[in-house]
């Protein structure tokens, strides 16, 4: 497999890049370059979290930790798009998707997670959802904390399988969403 790093600073390639440590780790790279330049696997195994700022367009982000319980942060100053599934599947979910982008992280594939959390302390982050058809099978806020604004833009059909507390909903015209709760 191969990582390259291309002259805008973008990480590329066909292969796994495995992200783990005990430390907080940072990623101030664009991973992938569009949905038809995308790379392959990310497979995270760090409690303490990684941080990623820019966009991803990757077929696959994993938790490899045994427990299931690594920390993504996306927290990027311009609005960021993250093109690949999170998790695999209900039972193989991954830890805890936090963010913090005022300026939004708009998810374009499905997402299999304990949670996602807005952790702006104005709790002003937004997350959308466009694209394919989407499965979101994570708990979105808290009723101790709500998550900012969420937006669905997606006329593919956006399936809420747990549930979801919001300060702002917004469905954009023409587009397709069920709210339900699952067992998982």
């Amino acid at each position: 497999s191969t990582l390259d790093v291309d002259s805008t600073n973008n990480i590329t390639g066909a292969g796994t890049l495995t992200l783990s440590g005990a430390a907080a780790q940072t990623i101030d790279a664009q991973i992938g370059s569009s949905a038809n330049d995308r790379f392959g696997t990310l497979d995270i195994n760090n409690s303490a979290g990684v941080t990623f700022t820019q966009s991803i367009y990757a077929s696959l982000i994993n938790d490899t930790r045994e427990e299931g319980n690594s920390i993504i942060n996306f927290a990027g100053t311009d609005a960021q798009t993250i093109d690949a599934q999170i998790g695999s599947a209900a039972n193989d979910r991954f830890g805890t998707l936090n963010i913090n982008n005022s300026e939004g992280v708009t998810f374009i594939q499905s997402i299999y997670a304990s949670s996602i959390n807005d952790t702006s302390q104005e709790g002003n982050s937004i997350i959308s959802f466009a694209g394919t058809a989407q499965e979101i099978n994570a708990q979105i806020g808290s009723d101790a904390n709500s998550f900012g604004t969420l937006n669905i833009n997606n006329s593919n059909e956006v399936t809420f399988n747990q549930d979801v507390f919001v300060d702002s909903l917004d469905i954009y015209q023409g587009s397709s969403y069920v709210i339900g709760k699952d067992s998982s």
